[in-house]
């Protein structure tokens, strides 16, 4: 789903983020090519929130065609339910290898989140893609439930955890 801002946010992160990836995305650059060995030389194209494009902001299947990545749609609507993660801000690199996905808070009360999903379905695919991440960052013990509290951060894992290993490609989440 591609969601469009009426206009650029007055406050908030959404208003930084949207200044910084239309008016100076090289300053954000030189803070993340430092970070992640494989960008060294490579300059990260951002794909969203451009002004150009009502400052959109992207989810489910439109994440992954904002990415060039829609090849992967099948396999991340089995992993997620619609209405996963909308993302702050999602770029790549010019040669497709490298994908940066962008969640910005900022404050503390922005951090917290709890999983709104009603749909039995929908809750045992969310539990069931939140527990694998979980394996794959070693997080067994104790077993936390990740729909509650932070849920927000949880998906966001999860859907780098998709990326990663499901759609084997090269991506970070940066959290600004």
């Amino acid at each position: 789903m591609r969601v469009p801002q009426l206009k650029e946010n007055p406050k908030g992160s959404q208003k930084w983020v949207q200044k910084i990836i239309n008016l100076c995305p090289i300053l954000l650059n030189r803070l993340i090519q430092p970070k992640i060995a494989s960008l060294s030389g490579r300059e990260i194209q951002w794909t969203s929130p451009l002004e150009q494009d009502k400052f959109a902001e992207y989810r489910d299947a439109a994440f992954l065609e904002n990415l060039d990545l829609q090849k992967f749609t099948e396999e991340l609507e089995k992993f997620w339910p619609k209405m996963g993660p909308q993302w702050d801000a999602l770029g790549r690199t010019a040669d497709g290898e490298v994908f940066i996905l962008v969640e910005a808070k900022a404050n503390v009360p922005e951090l917290v989140s709890f999983c709104g999903a009603k749909d039995k379905e929908s809750l045992k695919t969310i539990s069931a893609s939140l527990a694998e991440t979980q394996g794959w960052l070693n997080c067994l013990e104790p077993r936390v439930d990740w729909k509650c509290g932070f849920y927000q951060y949880a998906n966001r894992l999860a859907h780098l955890y998709f990326l990663r290993k499901k759609a084997h490609k090269e991506a970070y989440l940066v959290l600004l």
